[in-house]
């Protein structure tokens, strides 16, 4: 919306204004030997496309983890180990979650191979809400907590915004590169977010086709027809350590992300 595009170029110009006040640039720049650039517009919706990316499981290591648990131990046991919700997710709708059920047994493999290395949870994120009519004071509540990776620069910056007036007094955290509030109370509401893990992805294997068909395994079957595997190449450039070529196998579905049970 034209608002919206003017306060982005606010942002930027704010932005642009601070870096040209700075005596130095700050000593990150220093460690990566690198130099400040001005910001543009399209910067902002990158760092918001980036904490996408982060936030959810771009690389579908999670429904791989689900569709191995199925496979080994059954859909029942799978849906206990990792179900869908739980009791106490709280739907929009007011539906409650009903607990998995235990199932009756068990298969267990005849040779349990030994146990891989679990990678530890490196984030999430969790928010409660709390009616009024269920407090003391008669007050809402609200916890938000967005935990992530420690990084430096920090990836969320503490701001208070207060206009002289009066009417307005924001305290809360911003996502540098965005001009946004992201959490925080005005005095009167407060607000917060957090992951929403909803699947935003789909986990494709692909049947390839036999070797003696021609094309063989570079060929894959779809519902409109075998299409061809596309490589792409993108272009890795670091500062001062030169250009890497990455080829990307390619479907009608997306890019091949690796293996499952040997399939791509």
């Amino acid at each position: 919306s034209p608002q919206a595009r003017a306060l982005l170029a606010a942002y930027t110009a704010g932005v642009n204004a601070g870096l040209a006040a700075l005596g130095h640039a700050p000593f990150e720049y220093s460690l990566l030997r690198a130099t400040p650039v001005p910001w543009r517009d399209e910067d902002t919706g990158l760092v918001v496309y980036a904490m996408y990316l982060d936030l959810q499981d771009s690389d579908g290591r999670a429904q791989a983890l689900h569709d191995a648990l199925i496979d080994r131990l059954g859909p029942q046991m799978a849906a206990l180990l990792d179900p869908d919700r739980t009791p106490f997710d709280a739907p929009d709708d007011g539906s409650v979650a009903p607990s998995p059920v235990l199932p009756d047994h068990v298969p267990v493999p005849a040779a349990c191979p030994p146990a891989a290395t679990v990678p530890a949870r490196e984030h999430g994120s969790n928010s409660f809400a709390v009616s009024g009519a269920l407090t003391g004071t008669g007050a809402a509540m609200l916890a938000n907590d967005m935990h992530l990776d420690l990084g430096v620069p920090n990836l969320w910056y503490r701001a208070r915004q207060v206009l002289a007036d009066g009417s307005l007094d924001l305290n809360g955290v911003t996502l540098p590169g965005t001009p946004m509030q992201v959490v925080g109370s005005n005095g009167h509401i407060a607000w917060g977010f957090t992951d929403s893990y909803i699947a935003t992805g789909d986990l494709i294997r692909l049947d390839l086709l036999p070797p003696a068909m021609p094309g063989g395994p570079q060929r894959y079957a779809t519902p409109d027809g075998p299409r061809d595997i596309k490589t792409v190449h993108e272009r890795l450039c670091a500062l001062r350590a030169g250009c890497e070529d990455l080829p990307v196998r390619q479907t009608i579905w997306g890019p091949i992300q690796g293996a499952v049970a040997g399939a791509p």
